[in-house]
């Protein structure tokens, strides 16, 4: 933040948040999180159907990312971020209380 003279506080937690997501994901949150999954460097199950979501339903496109994230890392038995545990929860609520 400060290499880039960034003060906004909004930037600095989409940043934040980016690999992990976060509690109460903000749409610049989300962009940013879901960018950084679907960079064209990126391979992995989903991606274009997260790509297509990202389009038109950012938070379809973010449950799924973070869908993928925490089933990736149970099957490493790597241990999953509380922020993406809590993120994947909003989400599912968020996108309930659609309904």
């Amino acid at each position: 933040a400060e290499k880039f003279n960034i003060n906004d506080p909004l930037i600095l937690q989409a940043i934040h948040c980016h690999t992990t997501g976060c509690a109460d994901m903000n749409r610049l949150d989300q962009i940013l999180f879901v960018a950084d999954k679907v960079e064209p460097a990126r391979t992995y199950a989903n991606l274009d159907t997260i790509r297509l979501f990202a389009e038109d339903d950012l938070d379809q496109a973010t449950r799924i990312c973070l869908q993928e994230i925490n089933q990736y890392l149970q099957k490493s038995s790597k241990p999953v971020h509380p922020y993406a545990r809590q993120a994947l929860t909003d989400m599912d609520t968020r996108i309930a209380a659609r309904k």
